[in-house]
C-alpha cells in the first residue's frame, strides 16, 4: 500500500488490486473530525479500472466496492475492448 497524504487530519491511501481479467487502483479515503468526541472518519473507498482509466464508484464503503469488483472481473467483454 503507498500513502499519497498523510497528516494529522487527512489520509488518502491508495492499492492496485489484480485479479484474473483485470487490475484495480483502489484508494481509501480518511480524515479526522474534531468535534466532542474526535475520532478518525470511516474509511471512503473508490476505484478505476487501470487498462481503461474508468472510474468504477464514488465513495462506497470496502464491501459494496469489493462486490463490484469482482461482478466487473467476472465479465471483461464489457469493459475491456
Amino acid at each position: 500500500m503507498k500513502s499519497l497524504v498523510s497528516t494529522t487530519t487527512h489520509k488518502v491511501k491508495t492499492v492496485e488490486v489484480k485479479m484474473s481479467n483485470m487490475t484495480f487502483v483502489v484508494n481509501c479515503e480518511s480524515h479526522y473530525i474534531v468535534a466532542k468526541k474526535s475520532t478518525w472518519s470511516t474509511p471512503k473507498f473508490t476505484a478505476t479500472i487501470k487498462e481503461t482509466g474508468e472510474k468504477l464508484t464514488t465513495l462506497c464503503g470496502k464491501k459494496f466496492l469489493k462486490t463490484q469488483m469482482e461482478l466487473i472481473n467476472s465479465k471483461p467483454h464489457l469493459f475491456l475492448n
